[in-house]
């Protein structure tokens, strides 16, 4: 295992972050390989549910009540199963008991949902005022550059919950909202570095993404074909088991994505270490400082 509490540079905590996951591979497959089984198996069948269909939109036209309740369902296995695999990596990162990191892997999503929830509250009021009230052309360039402002005041904002959320999954005297002052303070001191690694980890995830989901995507280009032909009055040319290859292909697709949800963990872990080690440093001079001056 990599040495969590270490001053480690933005490229460092990347860096250890794949080293972690290439030694520990088949460790961290046996750990959470049932639940990201499972949330592949749902994410893939939300995603076939809603794909465009003759056959699944009769059905739902017809039952609208089942449909939209299976599209619930799935949606809470879909998150349930992501909370589980997310518990099951801090387990084998901390050490703790699952259900120790089960309940403080839903308490933060739950704030990161409240969190949302009130971000998204804002761009939608500020939308409604600038763009459906009065006249949406007038100024349009200024609104949009006031609506990208607040987007990234917003992102800004939120990086440092990264460390919040971090402390708050490996230590045990943590209280969320009794140490979210102190713990978002400290965060926001080292809000470049968050940034900085973020955006790098992003720009290497978009990359990775683009290729895994490729095959995906071929797939959607063929059923936007398709559909553009029935407009025209061309036959549909998707074979009758369209519906599972799009399954099938997505539950591979989800299963390798996991693999990159788990090193975007690990860089936010190392992350928060390197910034608990610069802290106790800070700390140490300080106080090396403080006798010295007491001394003198």
């Amino acid at each position: 295992m990599e040495l969590l509490y270490k001053n480690r540079s933005f490229s460092s905590c990347i860096m250890a972050a794949y080293n972690l996951l290439m030694n520990n591979f088949k460790g961290l497959v046996r750990c959470m390989w049932l639940p990201a089984l499972l949330f592949s198996l749902f994410c893939a069948a939300l995603v076939t549910l809603n794909v465009p269909n003759d056959k699944i939109l009769a059905y739902g036209l017809e039952h609208p009540a089942v449909f939209i309740g299976g599209n619930v369902v799935l949606m809470l296995a879909v998150i349930g199963t992501s909370l589980w695999m997310l518990a099951r990596l801090m387990s084998f990162l901390n050490e703790k008991t699952r259900k120790w990191n089960f309940a403080r892997v839903t308490i933060v999503f739950l704030n990161m949902l409240a969190v949302s929830l009130v971000f998204g509250a804002i761009v939608f009021v500020l939308m409604r005022l600038m763009f459906m009230s009065g006249d949406a052309e007038s100024h349009f360039t200024t609104k949009m550059a006031v609506m990208v402002l607040v987007s990234f005041v917003m992102v800004m904002l939120t990086l440092p919950l990264v460390y919040v959320n971090m402390k708050y999954l490996n230590e045990d005297n943590v209280s969320y909202w009794k140490s979210f002052i102190a713990n978002y303070k400290t965060g926001a001191k080292y809000i470049g570095m968050i940034f900085i690694t973020l955006l790098l980890t992003a720009i290497i995830s978009l990359l990775v993404t683009s290729v895994i989901q490729l095959p995906f995507y071929v797939l959607m280009m063929a059923l936007g074909t398709s559909q553009f032909g029935v407009l025209y009055g061309d036959p549909a040319g998707l074979p009758a088991s369209f519906p599972l290859l799009v399954f099938f292909t997505l539950l591979i697709v989800m299963l390798v994505s996991c693999i990159l949800t788990v090193f975007e963990m690990l860089v936010m872990y190392f992350l928060y270490g390197s910034i608990e080690q610069k802290q106790r440093e800070r700390q140490e001079v300080s106080k090396v400082f403080e006798a010295t001056v007491a001394t003198t």
